[in-house]
């Protein structure tokens, strides 16, 4: 029997995701990423602009065009290529970004190969000092030209110089973050996990999209055909594999979800998760109290969601309780939505009038 906790099972799903990240993978597994005949969903966010045909991928609200991006080994003829996201609807876990995919013919590819930085081939791959990715620390990843990456640069130099006391993110890529996601609401959250974004005043444009789980380090993969020609690059975020881990009873095995998987929508931009009640989320009552607790380890929100007429009975029994995406659970009541962002050792109850009203 399983007797780890909630919060066990989610940190070993990052941590298997982290390592088969590393391990290689199957060829078939990764083209049903991206089928339309399989049980992930395929999802185009753009077209990205490639005048030289240099790519460079990384961060795009921290390190393009820094040591901390990485631009890549083989170049791609200049044009428009498409890109496309392989998202996973995960009725605990929520939607998640699985991979992103730059398609440059459209054709399947027969084999994987990692995409190396510039300089370097795949026979120095894991030689000391040699990175084959990039890293993640604002949840956000991307596919850009060299070209565009340097004007980025220059244009947050600029912009920076003129606004010196505001944050490029807060206040000037949310509002954009946010009509993205209005006019493509379908797997977004409300403030946005995809853009294509134009460099002010030129056609150059970089298309961004969230990062699976979040911060971290990734690598790419060039997909080639029985030729040997690149028809496609892909950044992994997320192995399904991961998931594959012995779950509690109660968090699957014997529960009957008030929603199902497919209810779920993207609501709110986080990748952290929460304690509930199966109040809440197997019976389908609304959440009648809401406490934020320090939290445990990272992708620990803090918060705990009670219909609020649970015993101490009820709440000693481990099988009353379960660990879901924090937007998994504003779906069930979207009304707790604005107080996510509270303090650690708040607490708010729903009154009669069903407002819910802080704690004093």
């Amino acid at each position: 029997m399983n007797n780890k906790s909630v919060e066990d099972i989610m940190r070993d799903i990052f941590i298997r995701n982290m390592n088969l990240l590393t391990e290689s993978f199957n060829v078939e597994d990764m083209n049903k990423q991206f089928s339309d005949d399989s049980e992930y969903i395929v999802e185009k966010i753009g077209d990205a602009y490639f005048p030289t045909g240099k790519i460079e991928i990384g961060d795009p609200l921290c390190y393009l065009n820094s040591k901390w991006s990485s631009i890549l080994d083989k170049e791609i003829k200049p044009g428009k290529y498409p890109v496309y996201i392989s998202i996973m609807n995960n009725e605990i876990f929520g939607t998640r970004y699985l991979s992103s995919k730059l398609d440059i013919t459209g054709e399947v590819p027969v084999r994987y190969e990692i995409a190396m930085p510039d300089g370097y081939e795949i026979e120095d791959y894991n030689k000391p000092g040699v990175i084959a990715g990039f890293g993640v620390d604002t949840g956000l990843a991307c596919f850009v030209d060299r070209e565009t990456s340097k004007l980025y640069d220059n244009f947050l130099y600029k912009w920076h110089s003129e606004n010196p006391n505001k944050n490029h993110y807060d206040d000037y890529f949310s509002r954009s973050f946010r009509e993205s996601a209005i006019k493509y609401p379908k797997y977004q959250r409300e403030d946005g996990d995809y853009l294509d974004y134009n460099v002010e005043n030129t056609e150059n444009n970089i298309i961004m999209f969230c990062s699976g789980f979040g911060d971290g380090f990734y690598s790419a993969y060039w997909g080639f055909d029985s030729n040997d020609d690149i028809v496609c690059l892909i950044i992994r975020f997320i192995d399904p594999r991961a998931f594959d881990v012995e779950m509690p009873s109660n968090i699957k095995d014997k529960k009957k979800y008030y929603l199902e998987a497919e209810d779920i929508k993207p609501l709110i931009k986080s990748n952290e998760w929460a304690l509930a009640t199966d109040k809440i989320m197997v019976e389908g009552y609304k959440i009648g109290y809401m406490y934020k607790d320090e939290p445990s380890r990272e992708g620990d929100s803090g918060w705990i969601f009670y219909e609020g007429t649970e015993s101490d009975e009820y709440l000693s029994d481990a099988n009353n309780m379960g660990i879901y995406s924090l937007n998994t659970i504003a779906n069930y009541d979207p009304e707790i939505i604005p107080f996510l962002n509270s303090e650690v050792d708040t607490g708010f109850y729903r009154d009669i009038k069903g407002r819910f009203c802080e704690e004093n």
